[in-house]
């Protein structure tokens, strides 16, 4: 926008536009080295082959362990030994580390400083789990009113009669969420053959339902009723891969002064700086530390024609400009590693996107972005690194965009009624003369605002106005004024319930 946004932290992107939210972690930031074990042999037979993530700290990740010694972590390489008293040594990114680990049938459990991982071998199919039968009451039942739910080649979103299901792979079956208009019912589920068994929570009462899947129609019965879901996208479309390489450990929660986000920092970082349409985050930096990292948090709104895009397109069509505003900030980015990835970050979806770059001086760096879209509104993560600093913080970084919660502000049309027929101004009167500036609201949305002045040059009287109509709405507390010469945001001030006014900036404009 043309005109200041007023620190409404939600409505703009200022100079960073799709600036990501960062946080970059590999398997290896939950190992702990040991440095007292010695290798002794190159390992356990059992851990070659390709193991796939299936708990909420893998999930998705693919690890493959190699015959010659060799592994791959979520696209990282390295090499492995095995150790005794069933113990793992690898190395990844430059580190090595110690976990214990566990093989039972199809599954490898690896454990490092408390935290579990558990990993299923992809080359074998996993025992079905038992089956559940559906429950046979149908009073309460809020699917018995009329509405779908779905299963798995089951990863995938299924809609349909109204109903969304999303499911995420949990040792033993499936863990996700139905959902029906604004209700969120969180749902169990196992898996035989095309078929699905399990139940859905609502209202602290548990409901059954059964479900088999065709092709990509997922017919559910609940309640007395069957529902048709279909796959969105066909069979396609997945849903994408968890976030790989989350810090595990302390942290501390930090929430939006005005309630529009929150995240997890790791222990020993801060989060503020705060400027129009971001902030910055402290990963434990003291005086007289070197700089080897900027970590950056981004908010706005979208564009119009924005909406409704994923968030790797939103990535990769604004990368040409995403360059030019670093180049400003004397960054040089000089290829993307690859295109935008898509990233489940909890439930919500988001991408994550790498470049190779330069500080103007020629220093080599990263860059890591992530992204999520919530609404008409984007987050994002940025991390530029020195060379060789990744590991140092790219795990906390990913913790914070993991946890990310975004809660922007809805549209408050009794807010907007009650401006409706009210005007503010503010006026300044000083030796030189006189100025003020009216914004007149009226039902529909429309606003009209008038700039006057008046002074004396020399010995000239001068003096004129200024006219310009707009339309309005509320978001929450704040106001948002578009007129052609661009945007002006504010927010409503309230005494006792009742509104006297609006903040525009710096400045107070009480209802006349």
């Amino acid at each position: 926008p043309s005109t200041p946004n007023n620190g409404d932290p939600m409505a703009s992107l200022l100079n960073f536009r799709f600036l990501p939210f960062l946080v970059l972690f590999s398997l290896g930031a939950l190992l702990v080295a040991d440095s007292r074990s010695q290798p002794t042999r190159l390992g356990d037979e059992d851990l070659v082959g390709t193991w796939e993530g299936i708990d909420e700290n893998t999930d998705f990740e693919q690890l493959i362990v190699s015959k010659d010694g060799t592994l791959t972590v979520g696209g990282l390489k390295g090499t492995w030994k095995t150790l005794g008293l069933s113990r793992l040594r690898y190395t990844l990114d430059g580190e090595t580390l110690t976990v214990r680990y566990k093989i039972k049938k199809d599954l490898l459990t690896i454990t490092a400083d408390g935290e579990k991982l558990v990993y299923r071998r992809k080359s074998k199919a996993a025992k079905p789990p038992e089956k559940q039968p559906e429950s046979s009451g149908s009073k309460g039942n809020p699917l018995g009113k009329g509405v779908p739910q779905a299963s798995d080649p089951f990863l995938r979103r299924f809609s349909g009669d109204g109903l969304t299901l999303e499911l995420r792979a949990n040792p033993g079956g499936y863990r996700g969420e139905l959902r029906q208009g604004e209700a969120i019912w969180p749902i169990e589920a196992t898996r035989e053959g095309l078929s699905l068994t399990g139940t859905f929570t609502a209202d602290q009462i548990s409901y059954g339902f059964v479900a088999h899947l065709e092709g990509d129609r997922l017919n559910l019965k609940s309640g007395g009723r069957t529902y048709s879901l279909r796959a969105a996208g066909g069979a396609g479309a997945r849903i994408p891969p968890a976030l790989a390489g989350v810090a595990q450990g302390k942290t501390t929660r930090f929430v939006h002064p005005k309630g529009y986000f929150s995240f997890d920092l790791p222990q020993g970082w801060s989060a503020g700086g705060e400027f129009e349409g971001g902030m910055l985050v402290n990963p434990g930096l003291k005086e007289g530390d070197s700089l080897d990292v900027v970590l950056l948090v981004n908010y706005g709104e979208l564009d119009q024609g924005e909406v409704g895009r994923s968030p790797a397109a939103l990535l990769d069509a604004n990368s040409a400009e995403f360059r030019r505003n670093m180049r400003g900030q004397e960054i040089i980015l000089e290829k993307a590693v690859k295109k935008a990835k898509p990233v489940l970050v909890k439930d919500v979806p988001g991408a994550v996107q790498e470049w190779i770059g330069r500080t103007q001086n020629g220093k080599p760096l990263r860059l890591w972005l992530g992204a999520v879209v919530k609404r008409e509104y984007y987050m994002t993560v940025t991390a530029i690194l020195l060379s060789k600093k990744e590991g140092a913080y790219l795990p906390g970084a990913k913790r914070i965009f993991f946890s990310l919660a975004p809660k922007p502000p809805k549209r408050n049309p009794e807010a907007e009624a009650a401006l409706a027929g009210q005007s503010i101004a503010k006026t300044d009167n000083n030796a030189g003369g006189f100025s003020g500036t009216t914004y007149e609201f009226s039902a529909g949305g429309s606003v009209t605002t008038e700039f006057l002045f008046s002074g004396i040059t020399g010995s000239v009287d001068v003096g004129g106005s200024n006219t310009e109509h707009g339309t309005y709405e509320v978001v929450g507390q704040m106001l948002y004024m578009y007129f052609r010469s661009g945007q002006v945001s504010g927010e409503l001030v309230k005494e006792r319930g009742r509104l006297t006014g609006v903040r525009l900036g710096e400045a107070f404009y009480p209802l006349r």
